[in-house]
Order: C-alpha cells, then sequence, then structure tokens
C-alpha cells in the first residue's frame, strides 16, 4: 500500500485521499477544550483559540453551527463565552464533526446507493459500505468525556 507521501507524489496531490476539513478538526479541539475548562463557567472564545491555535475568526465561524447542533450554549457578554448544552459524556465525535461537515460520507454510493449505477455489481460497493460503518460507529461511540480525558492526560506529560 502507498503511503501518504507516495500517494501524494505518485497522483499529484498534496493531501490525503479521505480526510476531514480543518473546520471539523478546529470543532473537535474547541469542544474538547471547552470540556476541558468549563467546570470554572463559560469559558471565553478567544482564550479557546489561543490554547487550540484555532484563528479566532473562524472560530466564530464554527460556533454558530456547533451551537445549533445543541452542542454548545452561547453568551455574550464580560462573563460570556462557552460551555457546553449537554454533559460531555452524552456527546459523540460524531455529533461534532457532522455539526461542520454534514453527514459523513465516504463515498457517495455507501450514502446514496441510488446515485450509483454500478452498486450491484461492484466489488468496491462492499468494502466502501463496510468502511463507512466502521468509521460512523467509531466516531458515534467516541464521547466528548472520553476525549477530554485523554486530552487532559496528554497536558499532564
Amino acid at each position: 500500500m502507498l503511503q501518504s507521501d507516495q500517494r501524494s507524489r505518485f497522483f499529484g496531490r498534496k493531501e490525503e485521499i479521505v480526510q476531514l476539513t480543518r473546520s471539523a478538526d478546529y470543532a473537535l479541539r474547541a469542544v474538547i477544550d471547552i470540556a476541558i475548562h468549563q467546570d470554572r463557567g463559560y469559558v471565553p472564545t478567544h482564550e479557546v483559540a489561543r490554547r487550540q491555535g484555532i484563528p479566532p475568526a473562524l472560530l466564530a465561524k464554527l460556533i454558530p453551527a456547533l451551537v445549533r447542533a445543541g452542542l454548545l450554549i452561547s453568551q455574550r457578554g464580560a462573563r460570556g463565552g462557552l460551555k457546553l448544552a449537554r454533559p460531555a459524556a452524552g456527546i459523540s465525535m460524531r455529533e461534532i464533526v457532522e455539526a461542520i461537515e454534514g453527514p459523513i460520507a465516504l463515498n457517495r454510493c455507501t450514502v446514496t446507493p441510488t446515485q450509483c449505477d454500478l452498486t450491484d455489481r461492484c466489488a468496491l460497493h462492499s468494502v466502501w459500505e463496510k468502511a463507512q460503518t466502521y468509521l460512523v460507529h467509531l466516531l458515534e461511540t467516541t464521547s466528548l468525556a472520553e476525549l477530554a480525558r485523554q486530552q487532559e492526560a496528554l497536558n499532564q506529560e
């Protein structure tokens, strides 16, 4: 199997084949940060941006989607900031990703088989379907509480 840098040279690409956007990565990091720091109340947005190395303007664009998805509560003002809308144990990694990206899809035929004329006679279909199922299951069963605990442990090292 080609390694990432080999694939890039071979196909003339610089990015991975299947990759979350930077926005989804930033959203995950921001929500983990909020879960860790919200014990003292609302977490100021600028602190999240600074700690996570997220451009403040981009974080400001992500927050409304996370609020609409019922993941965060946003409060303006001197004592404002962000906090989780629900307990971290009840928020999955999938919810955070889908709030930013929309439904997770490795391949169009796994989400909408009718869009592919080859679904019934394509050896790849079952592989994509299994990979899709596994990825969605992994993200669904990984809680924000688990990610926050892991991040806190890494921060202690």
